[in-house]
Protein backbone atom coordinates (compact mmCIF):
# COMPACT_ATOMS: atom_id res chain seq x y z
CA UNK A 1 0.00 0.00 0.00
CA UNK A 2 3.03 2.10 0.82
CA UNK A 3 4.54 1.81 -2.72
CA UNK A 4 1.15 1.96 -4.67
CA UNK A 5 1.12 5.58 -2.22
CA UNK A 6 4.21 6.81 -2.78
CA UNK A 7 4.30 5.59 -6.45
CA UNK A 8 0.59 7.98 -6.79
CA UNK A 9 2.52 10.83 -5.54
CA UNK A 10 4.86 11.07 -7.24
CA UNK A 11 2.75 10.67 -10.41
CA UNK A 12 0.24 13.66 -8.83
CA UNK A 13 3.86 15.30 -8.72
CA UNK A 14 4.92 14.87 -12.37
CA UNK A 15 1.07 16.11 -13.49
CA UNK A 16 1.26 19.41 -11.67
CA UNK A 17 4.75 20.04 -12.82
CA UNK A 18 3.45 19.43 -16.55
CA UNK A 19 0.39 21.42 -15.85
CA UNK A 20 2.99 24.45 -14.16
CA UNK A 21 5.88 24.63 -17.22
CA UNK A 22 2.58 24.30 -20.06
CA UNK A 23 0.72 27.75 -18.04
CA UNK A 24 4.20 29.26 -17.82
CA UNK A 25 4.48 28.93 -21.75
CA UNK A 26 1.52 30.26 -22.19
CA UNK A 27 2.47 33.42 -20.57
CA UNK A 28 5.58 33.67 -22.46
CA UNK A 29 5.93 37.22 -24.07
CA UNK A 30 6.29 35.18 -27.50
CA UNK A 31 2.68 34.33 -26.45
CA UNK A 32 1.44 37.15 -24.54
CA UNK A 33 2.56 39.76 -27.63
CA UNK A 34 1.40 37.71 -30.86
CA UNK A 35 -1.88 39.64 -31.35
CA UNK A 36 -0.50 42.58 -30.29
CA UNK A 37 2.37 42.18 -32.55
CA UNK A 38 -0.22 41.19 -35.62
CA UNK A 39 -1.96 44.21 -34.87
CA UNK A 40 1.33 46.35 -35.48
CA UNK A 41 2.14 44.44 -37.96
CA UNK A 42 -1.34 44.80 -39.95
CA UNK A 43 -0.80 48.59 -38.87
CA UNK A 44 2.58 48.24 -40.57
CA UNK A 45 1.49 46.51 -43.86
CA UNK A 46 -1.44 48.77 -44.08
CA UNK A 47 0.01 51.70 -44.30
CA UNK A 48 2.25 50.61 -46.80
CA UNK A 49 -0.66 49.56 -48.65
CA UNK A 50 -2.25 53.08 -48.52
CA UNK A 51 1.06 54.61 -48.67
CA UNK A 52 0.77 56.66 -45.49
CA UNK A 53 4.25 57.68 -44.07
CA UNK A 54 2.61 59.13 -40.89
CA UNK A 55 0.75 55.84 -39.91
CA UNK A 56 3.85 53.97 -40.87
CA UNK A 57 6.20 55.37 -38.35
CA UNK A 58 3.28 56.44 -35.31
CA UNK A 59 4.27 53.56 -33.61
CA UNK A 60 7.94 53.43 -33.69
CA UNK A 61 10.43 54.92 -31.87
CA UNK A 62 12.01 58.08 -31.66
CA UNK A 63 14.74 56.12 -34.30
CA UNK A 64 12.02 54.81 -35.92
CA UNK A 65 10.31 57.69 -36.67
CA UNK A 66 13.89 59.02 -38.22
CA UNK A 67 12.80 57.44 -40.99
CA UNK A 68 13.16 59.07 -44.46
CA UNK A 69 10.03 58.68 -46.36
CA UNK A 70 12.30 57.74 -49.27
CA UNK A 71 13.27 54.40 -47.71
CA UNK A 72 9.20 54.20 -47.14
CA UNK A 73 8.15 55.31 -50.58
CA UNK A 74 10.58 52.55 -51.60
CA UNK A 75 8.57 49.76 -49.82
CA UNK A 76 5.17 51.54 -51.34
CA UNK A 77 6.79 50.95 -54.89
CA UNK A 78 8.12 47.19 -54.42
CA UNK A 79 5.34 45.68 -51.84
CA UNK A 80 1.84 48.18 -52.33
CA UNK A 81 1.35 46.13 -55.57
CA UNK A 82 1.22 42.98 -53.83
CA UNK A 83 -1.02 44.26 -50.80
CA UNK A 84 -3.19 45.94 -52.58
CA UNK A 85 -5.83 42.81 -53.17
CA UNK A 86 -5.65 42.00 -49.12
CA UNK A 87 -3.36 39.52 -47.37
CA UNK A 88 -3.59 37.02 -44.43
CA UNK A 89 -1.08 36.82 -42.23
CA UNK A 90 0.44 33.74 -40.58
CA UNK A 91 2.49 33.67 -37.47
CA UNK A 92 5.92 32.15 -37.66
CA UNK A 93 8.07 32.70 -34.73
CA UNK A 94 9.89 35.01 -31.94
CA UNK A 95 13.24 35.60 -31.35
CA UNK A 96 14.81 37.23 -28.37
CA UNK A 97 17.66 39.49 -29.89
CA UNK A 98 19.67 41.50 -27.01
CA UNK A 99 16.93 44.19 -25.88
CA UNK A 100 14.80 43.73 -28.64
CA UNK A 101 11.99 40.97 -29.58
CA UNK A 102 11.55 39.89 -33.21
CA UNK A 103 8.35 38.69 -34.59
CA UNK A 104 8.37 36.53 -37.89
CA UNK A 105 5.01 36.91 -40.01
CA UNK A 106 4.10 35.45 -43.16
CA UNK A 107 2.33 37.81 -45.52
CA UNK A 108 -0.11 36.15 -47.69
CA UNK A 109 -1.51 37.95 -50.43
CA UNK A 110 -4.57 37.35 -51.42
CA UNK A 111 -4.53 37.11 -55.13
CA UNK A 112 -1.04 37.45 -56.36
CA UNK A 113 2.16 36.97 -56.00
CA UNK A 114 4.10 34.84 -53.34
CA UNK A 115 3.91 34.98 -49.83
CA UNK A 116 6.59 37.19 -47.88
CA UNK A 117 8.33 37.36 -44.43
CA UNK A 118 8.00 40.46 -42.38
CA UNK A 119 10.22 41.12 -39.36
CA UNK A 120 9.04 43.19 -36.52
CA UNK A 121 11.33 44.02 -34.02
CA UNK A 122 9.91 45.64 -30.77
CA UNK A 123 11.93 47.05 -27.50
CA UNK A 124 9.75 48.43 -24.66
CA UNK A 125 6.45 47.44 -27.15
CA UNK A 126 7.87 50.19 -29.61
CA UNK A 127 8.64 49.52 -33.39
CA UNK A 128 12.67 50.21 -33.69
CA UNK A 129 12.67 47.72 -37.06
CA UNK A 130 10.49 46.12 -39.70
CA UNK A 131 11.76 44.23 -42.92
CA UNK A 132 10.01 42.58 -45.36
CA UNK A 133 11.43 39.65 -47.64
Amino acid sequence: MKNSYSALLKISLFAWILIASVIVGMASPSTQNSGNTETKCKNLLDSINDDNFPQFVAGGNIDFMKMEKSAFDTLVTQFGPQLSGGYHLKYLASKPENTKMAYYWQVIPNHKGKPLTATLVLRDNKIVGFWIQ
